[in-house]
């Protein structure tokens, strides 16, 4: 039950003084289902996030969201 097809990929921009973002993007190909009664095989989806870090002194704030499409 693994998808046949899956890729990865993370990218980060950083600089030493200010912070750093991120974005990071996960593709899973169809697969087989076992416990579905409407369908035998899922469809391809694509997560996609986003990461932030940001400095302020001695403070910093991060940020990540996660599946910003909404994938279910």
């Amino acid at each position: 039950l693994t998808p046949r097809h899956m890729a990865g990929l993370v990218a980060v921009l950083e600089d030493h003084d200010r912070g750093r973002i991120g974005v990071e993007a996960y593709y899973s190909g169809r697969q087989f289902l076992d416990d579905n009664p409407y369908r035998t095989r899922s469809r391809p989806y694509l997560l996609l996030g986003v990461l932030g870090e940001l400095r302020l002194g001695q403070l910093r704030l991060f940020v990540n969201a996660e599946n910003i499409l909404n994938v279910r």
